[in-house]
């Protein structure tokens, strides 16, 4: 059987997965203030999405009540 080798314990950096030091998230400053920048910019599309769905089912509740009652 072939021995493998094992890598010593480590993390990857959460932007750009680069391998570091275990316990760490990121390899450098700009790393992580372009996560944070990406988080942020997801999340307002999260909520942009989540507003335009709740406009859609208004919408579309007080069209079908105009269309019933014969506005």
């Amino acid at each position: 059987m072939a021995a493998t080798a094992r890598l010593p314990e480590h993390s990857h950096c959460r932007n750009c997965d680069d391998p570091l030091p275990a316990g760490d998230e990121f390899c450098s400053e700009e790393c992580r203030d372009d996560y944070r920048r990406e988080r942020a910019r997801e999340s307002r599309g999260d909520y942009l999405f989540a507003a335009f769905a709740v406009v859609s089912v208004i919408a579309i509740a007080l069209l079908t009540w105009f269309v019933k009652h014969g506005a």
